[in-house]
């Protein structure tokens, strides 16, 4: 059965797909290359097995399907990365045989896995922490050493999580160097290794810092640290959107906060969310006039025909991406301008087209959204522009229109290519309704006909409780039973608990008020 299995598997290329896929090939000539390499630069035919080994397995769990040049860069750099770090460790290895193996312990071994968590996931950042513990314990034969690395290493994985500023690497290197030296301490029993190693790790961020600064800049990796400095409101690119074109400025900033609570609740990468939001309608800058939120008076549209200001709309997205380009923004961030509109049509021109016998096909270029962030991204985007232009803002008309925006985009097929399910497309509708609520929440009129509806009510009410005194104080000389009282009370529709939490808040203002009042009565 299993040779079966496995000439089935050959017969619809399975296996054969799996040998020359973008992993195994690559993988395999970076190990061989590699493993040549130190046979014949390093120390002969003995640590073959070992480099081999872990050189494989690195870049298997490295290499992931891409764009084509992203990867050949990215693989160039893994192999020239793997080449210093070799011939590091074997002239160290060298060093360490003349001048006593007490130097290892300063070699700062924590810039592996702060650079890999930041650069790659804490999973691979764990595997690769793991072989490199291994592979120190074949070159130096220090199974303390071995152990104090890993076991560092994994403190620092866990603590980096949720790291977004720089300052904070350096706080985890004292933590961690800490933790290395009493550890160095209790196993080598040895001051100055212990010292060394503390050394070592205060010393590490600054190395990790730099090389994370590197991915960042020329390979466009998104690190929590990137996404910080992206989200400054003083970024020269969200300064001179505030500047020629506010309204969007601030829907820009209205749709960050609404995104970033939704993508924290279903748990995908909020922080990228927020920061693509700030910047999903820059394009808006070339042409400001041109849409409502950035127009004071009459709109420039009534002066053209409906296509041209469907073309000018649409238009935004391309100028957007180029704009983004020019300032050289991450390529995650300029799929959230191309994907955050799909391949719908401007909703309103369309409308007014059809109205005035007019055939035209304006569609926004697309592609239509790709990831469950940018789906957030979309609705979020979508739902409070059609909510800002409600008059009323109550919550059955806000979820009324979010409802209809979902449907309305679900029948363009704008989700059809996203790995979103229906579940969680609902959640994203839930969480987007409650932001909303809670955004355009109701608030007090200071006209002067509602003030004196308040005064009006406010009287009615005491005028209220006077003849409920009354009727009391004679239901209390009839004696009326206390059936009969609970009876009453319920009939009067009131609860006990409101008064008297009501009663307390007045009792409080009126005590204050009455301190307020006190120094003038004894002066």
């Amino acid at each position: 059965m299993v040779l079966k299995d496995i000439f089935s598997g050959i017969q619809q290329n399975r296996y054969f797909n799996f040998i020359f896929s973008y992993r195994f090939i690559p993988s395999l000539l970076v190990a061989l290359f590699l493993s040549l390499y130190v046979v014949f630069v390093g120390s002969g035919w003995m640590k073959f097995e070992v480099v081999f080994l872990v050189s494989f397995l690195s870049s298997f769990l490295l290499l992931r399907e891409g764009d084509k040049i992203v990867h050949l860069s990215f693989l160039v750099s893994f192999i020239c990365f793997v080449l210093l770090f070799y011939v590091f460790i074997f002239q160290l290895e060298r060093f360490l045989v003349l001048s006593g193996e007490k130097l290892v312990f300063a070699v700062p071994f924590l810039v592996i896995p702060s650079v890999l968590f930041f650069i790659v996931e804490k999973r691979f950042a764990l595997y690769i922490s793991a072989l490199c513990s291994f592979l120190l314990f074949f070159v130096h034969r220090n199974f303390h050493l071995s152990f104090i690395h890993f076991t560092v290493s994994f403190a620092l994985i866990e603590l980096l999580k949720g790291v977004r500023r720089r300052i904070v690497m350096f706080k985890l290197g004292v933590i961690c160097g800490f933790i290395g030296s009493v550890l160095t301490l209790f196993l080598e029993r040895d001051i100055i290794e212990s010292s060394l190693f503390f050394l070592s790790s205060i010393f590490s961020p600054f190395v990790s810092l730099g090389i994370i600064y590197i991915a960042e800049r020329f390979f466009g990796v998104l690190t929590p640290f990137y996404l910080f400095d992206l989200q400054d409101l003083e970024h020269p690119l969200l300064v001179q959107l505030r500047k020629r074109a506010p309204g969007t400025f601030h829907h820009s900033l209205v749709v960050s906060d609404i995104a970033y609570v939704v993508a924290s609740e279903l748990g995908v990468n909020a922080e990228l969310v927020r920061c693509a939001a700030l910047y999903h309608d820059i394009g808006k800058i070339t042409r400001p006039a041109y849409f409502i939120e950035n127009t004071g008076g009459e709109s420039r549209h009534f002066k053209i025909t409906p296509p041209l200001s469907a073309k000018i709309v649409v238009k935004h997205v391309e100028d957007g991406v180029k704009i983004a380009e020019s300032y050289m923004l991450p390529k995650r961030i300029i799929d959230f301008i191309r994907e955050h509109h799909g391949t719908t049509n401007p909703e309103f021109f369309t409308k007014a087209a059809e109205m005035l016998d007019i055939d035209f096909s304006v569609r926004y270029p697309g592609p239509t959204p790709r990831s469950i962030e940018t789906v957030i991204m979309m609705i979020a985007d979508s739902c409070e522009a059609a909510v800002r232009s409600l008059e009323d803002y109550s919550l059955d008309e806000i979820r009324r229109t979010v409802e209809k925006v979902v449907k309305n985009k679900m029948e363009q097929g704008q989700f059809d290519y996203a790995p979103a399910t229906l579940e969680q497309i609902s959640r994203i509708k839930e969480g987007i309704k409650k932001a909303l609520a809670d955004f355009y929440h109701i608030r007090v009129s200071y006209e002067e006909e509602e003030i004196k509806d308040y005064i009006i009510t406010i009287k009615s009410k005491k005028s209220g409780k006077f003849s409920e005194g009354k009727e009391e104080k004679l239901k209390k000389t009839e004696q009326v039973s206390s059936a009969d009282g609970v009876k009453n009370d319920l009939s009067d529709g009131r609860d006990k608990s409101d008064d008297k939490e009501q009663s307390d808040v007045i009792s409080e203002f009126s005590d204050e008020s009455q301190e307020k009042d006190n120094p003038k009565k004894q002066s």
